[in-house]
């Protein structure tokens, strides 16, 4: 790799992985189809999984995603939740919008708050 040190006995952090606006970039180009952007910070080897990560063509440009890494406040969240209809299909979570409005109010902000450290962190 191009873009990284090796030092003797130290595992250094891949620019591709580190939480800087470099590496942000670089995993932002790699998900609107821009592979080729990874060149130099990860592994050949890995390529197959940055190809697996990149989004659907239809969807990069669906201004519902511009804001999905900001951070919401729990009574957005809560609002959100209520105001989806009930017979929609569940999402990666599995959980349907119907089971989410069973929910107490406690647990829905608990959800929220780690909606929000996912989105921050980028740990699902």
């Amino acid at each position: 790799m191009t873009d990284t040190k090796s030092v003797f006995g130290a595992s250094l952090l891949s620019p591709f992985c580190q939480d800087t606006a470099h590496g942000r970039n670089l995993r932002e180009r790699v998900i609107r189809g821009d592979v080729g952007a990874a060149r130099g910070t990860v592994p050949r080897q890995f390529w197959p999984v940055l190809e697996a990560a990149r989004a659907d063509p239809k969807v990069i440009d669906d201004n519902r995603f511009n804001n999905i890494t900001r951070r919401h406040t729990r009574g957005g969240f809560k609002r959100m939740v209520w105001s989806m209809p009930n017979g929609s299909a569940p999402g990666g979570s599995g959980l349907s919008y119907a089971e989410l409005k069973c929910m107490s109010e406690k647990m829905v902000d608990e959800l929220s708050d780690m909606c929000n450290i996912s989105t921050q962190t980028g740990v699902v």
